[in-house]
């Protein structure tokens, strides 16, 4: 090596150049955003528009609201999707979260809004342990990279939403949060509106076991009365499920059986009250052959009604083929054949067949067979899939 390479090996490299060309560079775009943001500062109306536009799109929607439990109550807002996709619409606005360091098993991150033509700035710093806890395993050391940046981005999400709620003025949030339900509501689809709200308990059925009982009994009255917002509301804790951040025990609860004295209790009895109530109202279908006349009489086998089976109402669309192939698959896994199955629905929807229940009733017929399943899973006694 010549001593011209050994004197420059050895001599000590000055960034400093380097770093003041940066910190300069870096200085020049902020006082450059902040002239933009004044010359040209945003137009509320424009915005409102902007965001009319963006909440129409069902994607946005059906991620828009967030949904957990703490303390017994429901805990729910707007996403911090919706939130980023307003804030893009809201304009002359920086937000994110950086990582500082990373130390001792630990990352430090800020989380970050900052608005740029009022110069309003909401930060929160914090720390986020490299480790997952679980009730199962406790602490879990993390040591891939990428689960480190799942672990420090899902953490950093949550600040991020906290700071652009305190930047961005709450009656848009508000309007964009609006919007989304109206759109989540309306579907994109003809036909009325509780019809996605049986599709939504379906979804819930068939995905999570969870039975149109215990949804009832969250809402705290019967499913087709329910609203807008608590559809939002539900369809926030329908993701919360899919993504898993949340478990279905957490907002339903164990299932809404007979107690020892054979009564559902709390919330369970008045939503059989009111279906009671509901079926005393409609006028009583005949009976329908001999075994029907044994049930009614009390007689040797008599197979339980379901009072919270809804009754047929008038001009509801009759099961459709999807739900036909749901009932068929289902029962061929619980082993339920035509003689389980028959007195099943005549019983407890006064139909002569499978193809006489309503599409209400189906979603509630798919319940009851999805519970079941989960039912003997959980005792261990599930039928095996034959290879």
């Amino acid at each position: 090596m010549s001593e011209a390479n050994l004197a420059l090996a050895e001599s000590p490299r000055d960034f400093s150049g380097a770093m003041s060309i940066e910190e300069k560079r870096a200085i020049a775009e902020v006082q450059a955003s902040m002239v933009i943001a004044k010359r040209f500062p945003r137009d509320v109306s424009t915005v409102l528009a902007r965001v009319k536009i963006a909440c129409q799109r069902r994607e946005l929607a059906e991620k828009a609201h967030y949904a957990y439990k703490r303390g017994g109550e429901n805990i729910t807002g707007p996403s911090v999707h919706l939130l980023r996709t307003v804030a893009q619409c809201y304009g002359n606005l920086d937000f994110g979260f950086r990582e500082l360091a990373q130390e001792a098993g630990r990352s430090i991150v800020e989380a970050f809004a900052w608005d740029k033509e009022s110069n309003t700035r909401e930060v929160r710093a914090f720390q986020v342990p490299h480790s997952r806890f679980t009730r199962a395993a406790g602490n879990t050391p993390l040591v891939d990279p990428r689960d480190i940046y799942e672990m420090v981005a899902n953490q950093a999400a949550r600040r991020e939403r906290a700071c652009l709620e305190n930047v961005i003025p709450r009656d848009i949030i508000l309007a964009a949060s609006d919007e989304c339900k109206k759109t989540l509501a309306e579907g994109g689809a003809k036909g009325p509106f509780v019809d996605r709200v049986r599709k939504l308990v379906a979804a819930l059925s068939a995905e999570f076991a969870v039975t149109p009982e215990q949804v009832a009994e969250y809402l705290g009255h019967l499913i087709d009365a329910t609203n807008r917002d608590e559809f939002a509301n539900l369809y926030a804790v329908y993701q919360s499920l899919r993504d898993g951040e949340a478990k279905v025990a957490e907002f339903f609860g164990p299932s809404a059986k007979t107690q020892q004295d054979g009564e559902p209790k709390g919330g369970a009895a008045k939503i059989k009250a009111m279906h009671g109530k509901a079926k005393e109202e409609a006028p009583s279908a005949p009976a329908h052959g001999e075994a029907a006349e044994q049930n009614q009489s009390g007689g040797p086998g008599q197979q339980s009604i379901d009072l919270m089976a809804p009754g047929a109402m008038e001009d509801e669309p009759l099961i459709n083929d999807e739900q036909v192939k749901q009932v068929a698959k289902l029962a061929a896994t619980l082993k339920w054949g035509d003689d389980q199955m028959e007195p099943l629905i005549r019983d407890n929807y006064q139909a002569a067949s499978l193809t006489d229940l309503t599409e209400n009733q189906a979603v509630h017929l798919l319940g009851q067979m999805n519970h079941e399943l989960a039912a003997r899973k959980a005792s261990g006694s599930a039928p095996k899939k034959s290879t």
